[in-house]
């Protein structure tokens, strides 16, 4: 059971009345804010956490400070969003915009205990100034960060220096410090040019370009082939479908006049006629998707081909690399 259910609501029929005190001493909020307030307060009070935590969070991009701080954290550890409880009752104990009296603070306090059983807070202590990321997002400067529990990466980068990561599994309550050094990065180290051709700007190799033209073109050609196939097929079964159709109309009567003289109902006759357009339109489509995708599979075939013979006669080509200062690599190809 949570922290507003045991205390049976005491606690936030104080909330309700906490704002109203001490405003002599200090700036009255928006009226604004003070409904918000008002309202998220009676949510909270009914047990609706989640209508009570966006009420709250309205009010304190309105006029933010440590009570809107506190009230948020409190309804955040009922949702158990641990992290943002944490965060938003450190900083309302810290922040000194509408401080809280003693009994608030108290309450903050113990709650925060509570929710930080399951989160893990770090220090995040750095050589140089730089910028933070967990898990690929970036974090703005935080005095303590505070994560879910789970597999984190942390990774500061700056300017002139090689980034350096940590990973950090939080198993909860954890409050450590990450030290985070950075290396300087030298000089980037000059490879020897050992470009065996003399000529710095060579001439595309023609062989080269008709092999890349070719295996485009291969490749392209025996898409068309396979979609040509396919409407050759469709064709095909629309075909079959309503040559079948139109051939069981026919034989019951369904496009001419009966033998007694009758004539079939306009809408018999109608659909028959019409089994007789579908299956003579789809007829020349089944020869067109047969014919030419079988031409252009086999085209795209033999230019595939003709581009994979061409690639085997490339030229040697050589490539070398530096170790450091006294090593160096080269591989070849032929």
């Amino acid at each position: 059971m949570h922290f507003a259910t045991r205390s049976s609501f005491v606690f936030v029929a104080a909330l309700l009345f906490a704002d109203s005190g001490m405003l002599a001493a200090q700036d009255a909020p928006p009226e604004e804010y003070r409904a918000l307030f008002m309202e998220g307060s009676r949510e909270w009070a009914d047990g609706h956490f989640e209508e009570a935590l966006v009420l709250f969070t309205r009010a304190h991009e309105i006029f933010p400070n440590a009570r809107s701080h506190r009230a948020i954290g409190l309804v955040s550890y009922e949702t158990r969003s641990y992290v943002d409880s944490v965060t938003h009752l450190s900083a309302a104990l810290s922040d000194s915009r509408r401080a809280l009296n003693d009994e608030q603070r108290q309450d903050a306090e113990r709650v925060l205990a509570l929710g930080a059983r399951f989160v893990g807070r770090y220090q995040i202590e750095t050589s140089v100034d730089g910028f933070l990321e967990v898990d690929g997002e970036p974090r703005a400067q935080e005095t303590v960060l505070v994560l879910a529990r789970g597999e984190h990466t942390l990774r500061v980068t700056a300017t002139g220096y090689h980034p350096e990561e940590q990973a950090v599994r939080v198993r909860g309550g954890e409050s450590e410090s990450l030290t985070f050094t950075l290396v300087e990065a030298g000089p980037e180290t000059q490879t020897p040019n050992l470009n065996l051709n003399p000529n710095p700007n060579p001439t595309p190799d023609p062989v080269d370009e008709e092999t890349s033209g070719a295996t485009r073109a291969g490749r392209g050609a025996l898409a068309a082939g396979v979609g040509l196939i396919a409407v050759g097929v469709l064709s095909h079964a629309l075909y079959a479908n309503a040559r079948s159709a139109h051939r069981s109309s026919v034989s019951q009567g369904g496009c001419l006049p009966r033998v007694d003289g009758s004539v079939p109902e306009s809408e018999v006759r109608s659909e028959c006629l019409e089994f007789q357009d579908r299956w003579q339109r789809s007829r020349p489509w089944i020869g067109v998707g047969y014919g030419l995708g079988a031409a252009a599979a086999i085209t795209g075939t033999v230019l595939l081909l003709v581009g994979r013979k061409s690639e085997d006669r490339e030229d040697l080509s050589v490539s070398c690399s530096s170790h450091g200062t006294v090593g160096m690599s080269c591989s070849g190809r032929f």
